[in-house]
């Protein structure tokens, strides 16, 4: 593919501003992972402290539901008071003793468990409240440790987006075809589609190029392949004259 010498000092510089941004890059990721990390120290008290006021929850519906069956035990025990007054017969009269007796048995159980659960409650109610402190003590310095670490990759997200206005700026400018060639490659080729050579070797994949390929580079013109890893070749006219 014949291809202007411009052309391919745009593709260099298109490059250059590729393999600037995957340092910047990198250098974000690696404080998207501190965050992360602080994050999932934050997630993890979180999930615990929610542990304990679930099962706070669990110990108050199991005293609301005691509540209510001694409630109603006691109602019974009330209309079965009111009923011993009218019964005519012996047997009648036992029957209802023994469930009078059945029933206070079974409030007094109920009774002892639920003192039992309001101990419970008043303990986890304790632990709850201290969790709740904990993890908000923990959010505050959270937040001032995640905004510490942005604040001090401020001037990578500006670069990276002077980076950015730049390939905008030099995208246009380039062939169509060559452009699609290029980025392609970017795919295939980690990132590195073009290659600047000084030497008989491709920085990309460390293959010795015959010498025809340096004859063809420096007469410009042509777009040239690396015919190991396929990556598009210029010569480094710079480093040369050096």
């Amino acid at each position: 593919m014949d291809v202007t010498i411009e052309q391919l000092r745009l593709l260099e510089e298109l490059q250059r501003i590729e393999v600037e941004s995957v340092r910047i890059e990198n250098l974000l990721k690696k404080v998207t992972d501190k965050t992360y990390g602080i994050d999932k120290k934050y997630n993890s008290v979180e999930l615990k402290h929610q542990e304990l006021v679930d099962e706070l929850d669990v110990f108050k519906d199991d005293y609301q539901q005691l509540d209510s069956y001694v409630k109603d035990i006691n109602e019974r025990l009330v209309k079965n008071a009111e009923y011993l007054k009218t019964v005519s017969t012996q047997k009648e009269y036992k029957v209802l003793l023994r469930e009078t007796d059945e029933n206070k048995k079974k409030s007094s159980k109920m009774e002892d468990e639920m003192i039992e659960l309001l101990d419970q409650i008043e303990e986890k109610e304790k632990q709850v409240e201290t969790s709740k402190n904990d993890l908000f003590q923990l959010k505050t310095t959270v937040d001032n440790e995640k905004q510490g670490i942005l604040d001090e990759s401020v001037e990578e997200r500006q670069e990276l987006e002077i980076i950015q206005k730049k390939k905008d700026e030099i995208t246009p400018s380039i062939d169509s075809k060559l452009l699609k060639i290029y980025n392609n490659l970017l795919i295939t080729a980690n990132r590195r589609a073009v290659i600047s050579l000084k030497n008989p070797t491709c920085t990309g994949c460390f293959v010795t190029l015959p010498p025809q390929f340096f004859i063809e580079l420096r007469k410009g013109g042509t777009l040239v392949f690396c015919p190991q890893c396929q990556r598009i070749l210029v010569w480094d006219e710079e480093k040369a004259e050096k």
